[in-house]
């Protein structure tokens, strides 16, 4: 079978995304019971139409999460800090929650769901 076969063959697996569930062990030690976030891969199209800057990995996050959902307005009213007016946003829900070595191991597993894993893509060495 060539190639052209095999993805017509297999289309409606392959635009699937693929999904994972991470726990975040500090919040489970906090909490009493596993704190898991889960997440699915991003599109190209997701990922390009995300704010650049140094808030990038915080909006992957908020774009490829599923549960909990980081952009609740009741939790994020719960975070906000006494005497301010507005709650906060989710990019500073996220800041809030995780810790900065939390937010970048969630984002390196979402990226690696995205297909940016070491092993995604092998070269073929011929002689």
């Amino acid at each position: 079978m060539d190639m052209l076969d095999m993805l017509l063959g297999a289309a409606d697996k392959i635009t699937e995304r693929p999904t994972g569930e991470f726990e975040v062990s500090r919040l489970s030690k906090i909490l009493g019971e596993k704190f898991i976030v889960k997440a699915r891969a991003l599109t190209m199209a997701e990922m390009d139409a995300l704010p650049k800057g140094e808030k990038f990995k915080t909006h992957i996050i908020l774009a490829a999460v599923t549960d909990p959902d980081l952009k609740s307005k009741q939790l994020r009213e719960k975070f906000t800090p006494e005497g301010r007016k507005n709650p906060l946003t989710p990019v500073e829900l996220v800041e809030t929650l995780l810790l900065p070595g939390e937010a970048v191991n969630l984002y390196n597993s979402i990226m690696d769901l995205s297909g940016f894993g070491d092993d995604a893509v092998e070269k073929i060495v011929k002689n």
